[in-house]
C-alpha cells in the first residue's frame, strides 16, 4: 500500500517503519492517506520527487500567526533591536476527512499546532530544499510536521 505523503496519520512516523498495514505505534489500522491538500500559504508550492514536480497551487486563503514586535535595547547601541513574538493562528480551518492543510512552518511550529494537528504540514524548507543562485526555495522534496 502507498500513501500520498509517506507519514502514518495515526502516529506521524515514516511509513516505512510499518511492515503492513496496521500502526503498531496506536496499535490499530492506519487511516487512508490524505486524498487533498490543500496550499494555506500566498505561494504556489512545488514538490519535487523522483524527478517529478508537483504544484500545489496557493488557494487564496492564507493562514497567518498574528505577531508583535517588541523594543529592545539597540546591538551596540546604536543598531535598533525588536523582539518578536508570537500570538494566535488566523485562519486554519478545522479538521476536514482526507484534508491535509499545507501552511508556513512559523504555523506549523506554532505550539497550539505542532503535535496536535497531524492534518497540518509545512514545506521542509531545511538541507535538502532546492534553491536558486540566490539562495531561495524554489521546490521542497518533503514535507515536514512539528
Amino acid at each position: 500500500m502507498r500513501f500520498a505523503l509517506n507519514i502514518c496519520p495515526e502516529c506521524g512516523e515514516e511509513m516505512s517503519a510499518h511492515t503492513s498495514d496496521y500502526c503498531e505505534t496506536k496499535s490499530k489500522a492506519r487511516k487512508s492517506p490524505a486524498q487533498k491538500i490543500v496550499n494555506l500559504t500566498p505561494h504556489d508550492i512545488t514538490l519535487t520527487r523522483d524527478g517529478v514536480d508537483t504544484i500545489f497551487p496557493k488557494s487564496g486563503q492564507v493562514v497567518r500567526c498574528e505577531s508583535c514586535q517588541i523594543p529592545d535595547a539597540p546591538i551596540g547601541g546604536t543598531i535598533p533591536l525588536v523582539v518578536n513574538t508570537f500570538g494566535n493562528v488566523i485562519g486554519l480551518p478545522n479538521p476536514a476527512p482526507g484534508v491535509v492543510y499545507l501552511v508556513s512552518n512559523v504555523v506549523a511550529a506554532h505550539p497550539s499546532i505542532a503535535g496536535k494537528r497531524l492534518d497540518v504540514v509545512a514545506p521542509n524548507t531545511g538541507p535538502t530544499a532546492i534553491r536558486n543562485a540566490e539562495g531561495q526555495t524554489i521546490a521542497v522534496r518533503s514535507f515536514q510536521r512539528f
